[in-house]
């Protein structure tokens, strides 16, 4: 009797996780697809009120975009789907990415939500490759949710700037020049479900994305000696056992 009652207290504490994980996988959903599709919708709006009015015929570029956006909202739930019934203990795919890439292609992908709020977005990357050990798609997951806090709580024009470079090891910075985020709250921000009183996310961002940088043997840290208005957050990855001539994206 006492065997089968624990064991039905172990299955009713797997069910509650497995629940719990359920839950999880979508509030990340809507996070994650939350941004292409204010983009997406942007667009359609204004190409609708007429507040972007091209010639006849020349409406290539902003249906280009609102096509882009759908893509991705067709990718995250794909991804979603793969990490969902990945292994919690599994190794990521971590292989040598170049970080330079990695920022560019981040801010190329941001642009278009930076244009329908006037916001400037900037990428400070330097000539050369920067190596580093990482998994590509979840540099890109991270970079996408920091770009995506920068672009909300960046002021009224916000002014965003990745940068990368190599300081005790090479590293990804996202940086704004928004109200910053107050001392007391320099650690909460990270945990699951907290956000900022005027964030209209789902407090799921900087938790998945410190989540996805540990798991890949990285960190992902708030500055707090930054200078000045707004916050930096810095994304730091392993170095490559051997730096090779050309790194992959």
């Amino acid at each position: 009797m006492g065997r089968t009652l624990a064991g039905n207290e172990t299955l009713l504490a797997e069910a509650r996780r497995a629940r719990q994980e359920m839950e999880y996988m979508l509030q990340a959903v809507a996070h994650d697809l939350r941004s292409p599709l204010t983009v997406a919708s942007g667009y359609v709006r204004m190409l609708r009120d007429g507040t972007i009015n091209p010639p006849s015929g020349v409406r290539a570029h902003p249906l280009e975009i609102v096509e882009e956006k759908l893509a991705e909202c067709r990718r995250l739930v794909n991804e979603l789907l793969v990490a969902s019934r990945r292994d919690a203990a599994a190794v990521p795919a971590r292989a040598v990415v170049n970080l330079s890439e990695l920022a560019e292609r981040a801010v190329d992908r941001a642009w278009p939500r930076a244009l329908l709020i006037g916001a400037h977005l900037a990428a400070e990357t330097p000539k050369r490759a920067v190596p580093a050990h990482g998994d590509a798609a979840d540099v890109d997951r991270i970079l996408n949710n920091l770009l995506a806090n920068a672009l909300e709580h960046g002021g009224e024009r916000p002014q965003v700037t990745v940068a990368v470079g190599h300081d005790h090891g090479p590293f990804i910075s996202v940086s704004d020049r928004g109200r910053g985020v107050p001392p007391r709250d320099r650690e909460r921000i990270f945990d699951r479900f907290v956000r900022g009183t005027a964030s209209s996310g789902a407090g799921l961002g900087l938790h998945l994305s410190r989540r996805l940088a540990e798991a890949g043997g990285g960190s992902l840290t708030l500055d707090g000696g930054n200078e000045g208005p707004g916050a930096r957050f810095i994304l730091r990855l392993p170095e490559p056992a051997v730096a090779p001539a050309h790194a992959a994206a």
